[in-house]
C-alpha cells in the first residue's frame, strides 16, 4: 500500500490518539500534526493576517505521507518533514501507537509496547453510553479517543492515501499529560458559498435542530480526564446534536469539572481569552469562518498543573476548510463586514462562562 521513503530523517507518524471530532484522520509526531490538505484550508492558512495567527495553530508546511501496510495488517505511516521540525520534534520517544487495519471486525490501535487490549495503559478512553454506536468495538475502554477509529477507517478504502500531503500544524495538546479536550462547532450556518441545494438544506436543518442555531454553538466532541479511574471521559458529535441550550451549558460544566470541583481557575482565563479573540474577530472585513471550530484545552490531572502556570489553557480556532475571505480567491463579494455568526457564537460562549463564575462566586 503505497512506497516508503527511505532516508534518516525520516519519521513514523502515529495516530492522534486525542482527537475528539472532525472527519479528518490527522496523525501526529511529536509537537506537530499532520492534516490531509483540502485546497482552501491551505489558502487560508497561506493567507491569514497577522492579528489572527495568535488564535490559530502556528501552520508548519506541507508534507508528503506515506502509507503502507504489511502482510499482518498493521499500517506504516512516514513522511520527511521541513528540517526545521525536524530536530524539534525527533527529541520525542519512538512512537507509542500503531494501526492494525482489522477485517471484517473494525480497525484497531495498539500500544507498541503491550499489544494485548488488555494490557495495562497509559490512559484508557471511555466512550459514553449516550452516543450512537457509531464506533465499532468490543472494548468500552480504550488507550485513544473512540472518535479515532472512525476518521481511521478511511484509509482502507481510500486508495489515494497510499501517498497524500498533509498540513503541517502545531499539536496544541503536546504540552498537556491528560488534556481535557472540547471542540465546538461555530456559527449559525454550516455551509459554505459554494454548497448546492441539497447541502444547504441538509446543513440548514442541523443548525435549526441544535444549539447552533439559538447560541451559535454546538459539541462535536469532548473528552475529560478522570484521575481517580485514570481514564478519559469521552462524547462525540452525535451526543452534542442531542443538546438544549439548558444541556449544553450543564456539559460545559462537567467539562470544567476535576474530581467533582469546577476549575475556577480556569473560568476566568477563558473569558479574557475568548474576549480577545472576539475584539479580533469583530474586525476581520469579508471573513466568514463557516462550519469551522474552536478548540479548548486544559491539563486535566492536578498532579500536572502548576500555580505560577499562565497557560493553564489553550483556546485556538482550528478546522479552515470551508473559511472565505476575499484575500483567498473564489470569493463571493457581498460577504462584507465580520462574520456575525461566529460572533454571536463567542458572544454566547463568553456569556455563558461569566454565568458560571457568578453561580460561583
Amino acid at each position: 500500500m503505497g512506497d516508503q521513503l527511505n532516508d534518516d530523517n525520516v519519521i513514523t507518524l502515529e495516530p492522534f490518539v486525542h482527537q475528539v471530532g472532525g472527519r479528518s484522520t490527522i496523525l501526529v509526531f511529536g509537537q506537530t500534526i499532520c492534516k490531509p490538505i483540502i485546497s482552501r484550508e491551505l489558502a487560508f492558512y497561506e493567507t491569514t493576517p497577522t492579528e489572527l495567527k495568535p488564535f490559530i495553530p502556528e501552520f508548519r508546511g506541507i508534507s508528503e505521507v506515506y502509507f503502507s501496510e504489511s502482510s499482518d495488517g498493521y499500517l506504516t505511516i512516514t513522511t520527511k518533514p521541513p528540517n526545521s521540525y525536524i530536530d524539534e520534534d525527533n527529541s520525542q520517544q519512538n512512537a507509542k501507537y500503531r494501526i492494525k487495519l482489522c477485517k471484517p471486525n473494525g480497525d484497531v490501535i495498539e500500544n507498541k509496547d503491550k499489544p494485548s487490549p488488555h494490557g495495562e495503559r497509559k490512559h484508557a478512553f471511555e466512550h459514553s453510553k449516550h452516543d450512537l454506536p457509531e464506533i465499532t468495538n468490543n472494548s468500552s475502554t480504550k488507550i485513544h479517543n473512540p472518535w479515532v477509529l472512525k476518521t481511521i477507517s478511511a484509509l482502507k478504502v481510500n486508495h489515494s492515501y497510499q501517498r497524500k500531503k498533509f498540513l503541517l500544524l502545531e499539536n496544541l495538546t503536546f504540552r498537556f499529560k491528560s488534556p481535557c479536550v472540547m471542540d465546538l462547532k461555530m456559527g449559525v450556518r454550516q455551509h459554505d458559498d459554494f454548497a448546492d441545494d441539497d447541502k444547504i438544506k441538509t446543513h440548514s436543518l442541523k443548525v435549526s435542530n441544535t444549539t447552533s442555531g439559538t447560541l451559535g454553538l454546538r459539541i462535536t466532541g469532548v473528552q475529560v480526564y478522570n484521575k481517580t479511574m485514570d481514564h478519559f471521559k469521552c462524547h462525540n458529535k452525535y451526543y452534542g446534536r442531542t443538546l438544549s441550550p439548558e444541556g449544553f451549558v450543564e456539559t460545559f460544566k462537567m467539562f470544567l469539572q476535576i474530581e467533582n470541583k469546577l476549575r475556577s481557575d480556569l473560568i476566568n482565563l477563558m473569558i479574557h481569552k475568548l474576549e480577545k479573540m472576539l475584539s479580533v474577530v469583530e474586525k476581520l472585513d469579508t471573513f466568514r469562518f463557516y462550519t469551522s471550530s474552536l478548540l479548548i484545552i486544559y491539563e486535566g490531572n492536578a498532579d500536572h498543573i502548576s500555580k505560577s502556570d499562565t497557560n493553564l489553557v489553550d483556546i485556538r480556532m482550528i478546522d479552515f476548510a470551508h473559511t472565505t475571505h476575499e484575500g483567498m480567491g473564489g470569493h463571493i463579494q457581498d460577504n462584507n463586514g465580520p462574520d456575525r455568526g461566529y460572533i454571536f457564537g463567542l458572544t454566547n460562549l463568553i456569556t455563558i462562562l461569566k454565568d458560571i463564575e457568578s453561580e460561583i462566586m
